[in-house]
């Protein structure tokens, strides 16, 4: 709040301030009233809770000073058939309510300008989007409690606010409905939204699409095929979709709790209003059965399903008192790509929804590289390694605005890749009960983590190849915020046409990377035995599945043959497994005739479940992984950061190894790049005596 409001002190954590805000029409000044409300006994009469976005709601890359001068004009002709010809030059900030150019505002880039309310008869100044979110939800004929972070805590008492965060799940809770303002209808782009969902969930019954596949792995193809072959599906305006899901709410960090805690959510964008349960079923749908690939990559999409699985821990825990709540690091890790005005509510702003909700406090007075630095040595005293394989460096991002040490994460930069733990691939890199504790010192700056471990290997080579993250993440990057971002080749382009070009564009960067770890990994066969190449192959093919299948089993069957077939279908695009594989079949069956014909058909299944086999571990294990080779000729994976002359160790306590670089500044001080994958020492295996002389202290900065 800008205007200083006269806050009686509140006794934390038993109550709270509720806003009145007093019936009136949309033009009539706001009038309200603050009172005190207790969160021990339930309210006499119920509430609302409001979720929204401090600043903008709609968001734009690119944004023009509010005294601008806009040149306008209108052409066109009235019912009698005479000419209309409007002209005009305003400031930006004057054609917020015109009646002719009004909608134009936000799409320049115009934010809502501050607005006032009279509290308590004092004048009190708010941020624009909740000075209009509050006179749209206003009732004309009874007053509206409803609560407001920026009102209902004194924002100038650090205490109060850190005091909050704790209470927040029980406000939401305990709010009757959640009122999520997603800001102004820009360009009265909202009714094809909904127009769009209303045909989405038509389509969806017309083809008698179940709510969830189950384990019907059929009937995937089955919903698909039908979906695709609706004559309607072409109607689907995927762009409102995008450009809906782009509003800034969808983007921010706090609003995840806010929304996983409602009883029931309430939408508005602009004067459209409609209930979360009027689109979230149908999303949960066309994700199911992969109907959505138009979407995909896109952080608002994926928000909703974050949204939507976090509503069902929360409804799970009130059904089951002994229900475990989520993990802070997958929370964590799941939230890297989205906003937090502070960088310690990328902490706090989702601490209520976790395992670690009692374990941290919460102190606005520390610095976020304090509060980082904290949850890390609360691992480390916990006896796990884990939190360090969320530590991952990354080559073209610009530096942090936090100074932290490599062995602390940044929750405010996303990474490229997720840390094999949160991937859930099963390894134990320390093997025994002997070297399965961490001994580590943390210096008393916490500046410095000294933690023993030995050396594995050394990086010789990598795949440079591979583009990461993948050309396709174009789209990503750019956000989906509006058509001015794209090259005028693409500006007329439709999210689908788009979505085929970097569909396109993705599979080309894996033929290519593909075949060139492949040439870098296998000599040629001339030059070695037979016996040699088949184990070169062998171990290629375990290292494109980090040596699990994606239902984390040990790879059997022709999954050598399959990561052949897969080589070579990266090699000539213009082939097709169903030709290769009858090749290799006519060739044991005719050529050789070392198989009866009965038995080419069931090696024909084998080669297939090979093939799908390497293809389904490689895209679940290896996304957006740099390939490398060591000094000592083991192919592996790192993140997309390392380097040849990087070390890969195996810290003692830890599941995974790590990839270290030598700091450069001090002798025998190391940075942390990432988690990484050794083929052949993921199982304790680095633990034997062959091992032992490279026992050390690492000193990592």
């Amino acid at each position: 709040m800008a205007s200083e409001y006269p806050y009686r002190p509140l006794n934390l954590p038993y109550e709270t301030r509720i806003l009145t805000v007093f019936s009136g029409r949309h033009h009539d000044p706001l009038l309200a009233s603050i009172s005190h409300m207790s969160l021990s006994e339930p309210s006499e009469k119920p509430y609302d809770a409001l979720s929204y976005c401090w600043s903008r709601g709609v968001s734009l890359s690119k944004t023009s000073p509010m005294d601008d001068i806009i040149t306008t004009a209108v052409v066109g002709q009235h019912e009698d058939g005479s000419e209309i010809s409007i002209s005009d030059a305003l400031p930006l900030a004057e054609m917020l309510d015109h009646p002719t150019y009004g909608q134009f505002h936000l799409e320049l880039g115009g934010v809502l300008p501050p607005g006032t309310i009279m509290i308590d008869g004092i004048q009190v100044v708010v941020g624009g989007e909740l000075h209009r979110a509050l006179k749209t939800m206003r009732r004309v004929d009874e007053d509206l409690k409803i609560w407001v972070d920026a009102v209902c805590i004194d924002q100038q008492n650090t205490d109060e606010r850190s005091r909050h965060v704790r209470a927040m799940g029980e406000i939401y809770a305990g709010a009757e409905t959640v009122r999520v303002w997603l800001g102004e209808d820009s360009g009265f782009r909202v009714m094809p939204f909904l127009n769009t969902i209303y045909l989405m969930t038509d389509i969806l019954i017309d083809i008698k699409a179940p709510d969830e596949m189950g384990n019907l792995i059929g009937a995937l193809h089955d919903v698909q095929r039908r979906f695709i072959r609706h004559p309607r599906s072409r109607e689907l305006d995927w762009d409102m979709i995008a450009e809906f899901f782009n509003r800034s709410w969808w983007h921010r960090t706090w609003v995840m709790q806010e929304i996983a805690y409602a009883r029931q959510a309430m939408l508005y964008a602009g004067n459209n209003a409609f209930g979360w349960d009027f689109f979230v079923p149908v999303i949960r749908v066309l994700k199911s059965f992969k109907l959505d690939s138009p979407m995909n990559g896109h952080w608002g999409w994926k928000a909703v399903s974050i949204m939507s699985n976090l509503r069902d821990e929360q409804q799970s825990a009130l059904d089951d008192a002994s229900y475990e709540p989520c993990g802070v690091l997958t929370v964590l890790e799941e939230m890297r790509g989205f906003q937090s005005t502070l960088p310690v509510d990328k902490v706090y702003g989702v601490l209520n929804l976790t395992d670690h909700k009692d374990k941290i406090g919460v102190d606005y007075n520390k610095p976020p590289e304090e509060v980082f630095t904290q949850l890390v040595i609360s691992f480390l005293e916990a006896g796990t390694l884990e939190i360090l394989s969320h530590c991952v460096t990354i080559s073209d991002n610009e530096p942090s605005n936090l100074g932290l040490p490599s062995w602390v994460p940044d929750w405010t930069r996303p990474g490229y890749v997720e840390p094999f733990c949160i991937r859930g691939l099963e390894a134990n890199a320390c093997g025994g009960a002997s070297h399965d504790e961490a001994i580590y010192r943390v210096s008393p700056d916490q500046r410095v983590l000294r933690i023993q471990g030995r050396v594995l290997d050394r990086i010789a080579i990598i795949d440079t190849v591979r583009q990461i993250p993948p050309p396709g993440a174009a789209r990503y990057d750019r956000g989906w915020k509006g058509r001015s971002e794209e090259s005028p080749a693409n500006a007329s382009a439709s999210v689908q046409e788009r979505n085929e070009m970097y569909k396109e564009l993705d599979e080309t960067d894996t033929r290519r990377s593909v075949t060139s770890i492949a040439k870098m990994a296998l000599k040629p066969a001339a030059e070695v035995t037979a016996a040699e190449h088949q184990a070169q192959l062998e171990s290629l093919a375990r290292t494109f599945m980090c040596n699990r299948t994606r239902e984390n089993e040990l790879p059997s069957g022709e999954f050598v043959k399959g990561l052949e077939l897969l080589i070579a279908l990266c090699e000539d695009d213009s082939e097709w497994l169903s030709s290769l594989v009858k090749d290799q079949v006519t060739h044991q069956v005719n050529c050789l005739q070392a198989m009866t014909l009965e038995e080419g058909r069931a090696y024909a299944e084998r080669l297939d479940e090979g093939y799908w086999m390497v293809q389904g571990s490689f895209s679940k294990w290896c996304y957006n992984r740099r390939f490398f080779v060591t000094e000592q000729g083991r192919y592996g994976w790192g993140v997309e950061a390392v380097q040849p002359g990087d070390i890969v160790v195996v810290l003692y306590g830890g599941d995974y190894p790590f990839v270290l670089r030598e700091d450069g500044i001090g002798e025998g001080k190391y940075r942390i790049v990432g988690d990484g994958y050794l083929n052949g020492l993921m199982d304790g295996e680095g633990m034997a005596k062959e091992f032992a002389d490279s026992d050390q202290e690492f000193t990592i900065v």
